[in-house]
């Protein structure tokens, strides 16, 4: 069984956690982009959910332009209402236990528009 909690309260922050004793999670940012920002614009001032050093390329999740780390466990979209950040802290695992995991929620990540 798998844990999925909002983060302090927020529903923006979800955090999931798999019953696993190795610390492993994963969490999923929708913050508003009140301030327009791009993915680059993005990049740089979400260093507290990226990492100071976080080396991206280009990927696509959803149909979207996206980037993700080069170890693969994280990935930033943006579009005019929101920029989304998805996150596999694999637990200090060099390649952690729920990585395919992580690739099939990326693979079945979708946007529904508000109706």
């Amino acid at each position: 069984s798998w844990l999925a909690q909002s983060v302090a309260d927020d529903l923006g922050n979800i955090m999931i956690l798999p019953n696993s004793q190795s610390g492993e999670l994963f969490t999923i940012y929708a913050m508003t982009n009140g301030n327009n920002w791009n993915l680059n614009q993005a990049k740089e001032n979400l260093t507290d959910i990226l990492g100071a050093e976080s080396f991206m390329q280009n990927y696509s999740l959803a149909s979207e332009p996206a980037l993700r780390s080069l170890d693969q466990k994280k990935v930033l979209m943006v579009n005019k209402d929101y920029v989304y950040a998805i996150v596999y802290d694999s637990g200090g695992l060099p390649n952690g236990n729920f990585q395919t995991i992580f690739q099939m929620m990326l693979s079945s990540f979708e946007l529904v528009p508000n109706e």
